[in-house]
Formats: structure tokens, sequence, C-alpha cells
């Protein structure tokens, strides 16, 4: 996420300040896109390929892919695939629903609800609820981050930061959006019904069995879950560690915050990776930004001596 660009201290900035190239895979809203709308898991990793690929080829090395939240869950099943393993070495999700049949909360909401009334998304075709959208709207997503909205409100009538700008926009558009309906299906799947002892997922892509036997040997994979967070239970963010502790995944890095909410390591350096900087890097985005500013600035008064 890089919600702030000038803040620079979004989660995707702390990779691209170190002179890390960073891309945003992003995928258009389902309720204005016929393609997205329509997407299914298949079609999903097929992209992931094509991203990361592209990205490896380009720049000649592996990717390291970073995901947060249900991006972060539909991302795993396609990594345990394995149609991955040639453009990816690295993955990292944030804050992910990887065990929503543990977490408490989301599977209370569940039994509260009706199945005739699990889904009308705006702008679009009746479908099941999401565990996504469900968790966000009965997790209380504004909990995590209600503080930021007061703030939000209360700069209103003064000097606003960047970062709160930024902040606020996005709970106001894109912090609950409506999902693919084949990726509504996978998800529902994973609030059904759990992850086997041995690792195999309840989903299945390209008609093949899912397993998360297929993280342990050649992939690198960051787990980052928050204590406090009210969207996704620590405790289903962390599942892959409790499967495996008697037989752990010797690649497998798992980090709880206890004091972190939802968006917490999204909006600054918490996970950040490579702590040498070096100074004469042309890559590194801050930088590059800085060099900018001096350059307008010095162009402004030359300007002005003329």
């Amino acid at each position: 996420m890089a919600i702030d660009p000038h803040g620079g201290m979004s989660f995707a900035h702390q990779f691209a300040n170190e002179g890390i190239p960073t891309y945003v895979i992003r995928f258009d809203n389902p309720n204005d896109n016929e393609a997205t709308r329509d997407m299914t898991g298949e079609e999903f990793t097929e992209d992931l390929v094509a991203a990361t690929s592209t990205i490896k080829q380009k720049h000649g090395r592996s990717v390291a892919l970073q995901t947060v939240c249900q991006g972060a869950y539909l991302s795993l099943l396609a990594m345990c695939t394995g149609w991955l393993h040639d453009s990816v070495d690295a993955f990292t999700q944030i804050v992910p629903p990887n065990g929503q049949t543990v977490d408490p909360i989301l599977q209370e909401s569940l039994q509260r609800i009706p199945a005739s009334d699990r889904g009308q998304l705006p702008k679009m075709n009746p479908f099941p609820a999401s565990a996504s959208t469900l968790s966000m709207q009965l997790n209380n997503l504004q909990n995590p981050v209600s503080n930021v909205i007061g703030a939000v409100n209360a700069a209103k009538k003064g000097p606003m930061s960047t970062s709160a700008a930024a902040m606020g926009v996005w709970l106001e558009s894109h912090a609950i959006r409506s999902m693919p309906r084949e990726m509504v299906q996978l998800t529902l799947e994973g609030a059904m019904k759990a992850v086997t002892p041995e690792g195999v997922l309840p989903q299945t892509l390209f008609g093949q069995e899912l397993s998360l036997e297929m993280m342990r040997e050649k992939i690198r994979w960051g787990i980052f879950a928050g204590g406090n967070d009210l969207v996704v239970n620590k405790k289903s963010a962390v599942l892959p560690e409790v499967i495996f502790k008697d037989n752990p995944l010797p690649n497998l890095t798992v980090v709880v915050d206890e004091k972190a909410g939802h968006v917490s390591f999204l909006t600054g350096y918490t996970t950040k990776i490579g702590q040498q900087k070096n100074p004469h890097n042309p890559l590194e985005l801050h930088k590059k930004w800085e060099r900018e500013e001096h350059e307008q600035r010095e162009a402004e008064e030359a300007a002005l001596v003329e």
C-alpha cells in the first residue's frame, strides 16, 4: 500500500526508499469492470505469474511478493499451486486471514447472519458473503482506525497532514470493496472448512489440491499479525505456524506485534528491511523526490533573479 507518496512512510516506501524497484499490482474495482468481476482464482494466479515474471525479466532477479489482508490470503492460494515459484522467492503476508475457522469473532458473526441475507453487495449481483467483507463489516474495521477518523474530522477545521488526508480518503473510498464473485466463493470455502492438520487447504485451483507444504523448501515466507487487530484475529493470521509446530517450515517467519491494529503495518516502517543505506543510490525514491524538489526551487529562484 502506498497511500501517501510524499509522506514516505507507507508499506511500499520502506522498499522503494531503499532503492529496491517496487511495483504495485492493481486490480480494477469489480463493481465497474466486468473482467475483474468475473475473474476466477485461476485467472488471478495467472495474472500474478505474468506480473512477477515480467518484473523478474526486467531486473534479472526473483520477486519478493508483498501482500495485504484478503489479497494476502488469495495470494497464498496462488502460491500453493507452485506456479509462482519460478518468479517469486519471498512471500510476505500482512494481517492475512489464513485460518478463518479459528477466528472467533468472524465465526460468531457468520452464525448470526441468516444464509439468505449473506451478500447483497452494492451494484452487483447477489452472491454469498465473503469472509473479507463480513470480517471488515462485522469485526469493526472502524475500531482500529477510529482515532484516525477522529483526527481527520478534527483536522478539517485546520491544517491536515498528508498522511491523515490520505488515510481519510482510503477509509471513505477504498477500505471496503466488493470482491470478484469467484474470489468470494474461494474465501467462503476457507471460512466454512478448516485447513487440515497436514496443511491441506479446502480450496482447489487448476483442479489440484493446495497444500502449505508447497511453501516448505524454496519460498521465504513472512507473516505479520497484530494483537490488537479487530479485523483479522491474530490466531487466524498465524495458523500456518501452529499447524507445523511439530515440523516447522524452515523458511517461515512470524512476527506478532501485540499493540498493532489492522492498518499499523501499512503506515510505517514496522517491517522495514535493509538497514544499510547507499547515500548515492539513484534508485532511492525519497532521494529522487528531494532532488526534484531541489531542482524546482533552484529553477524558481533563477526565474526570480532574471
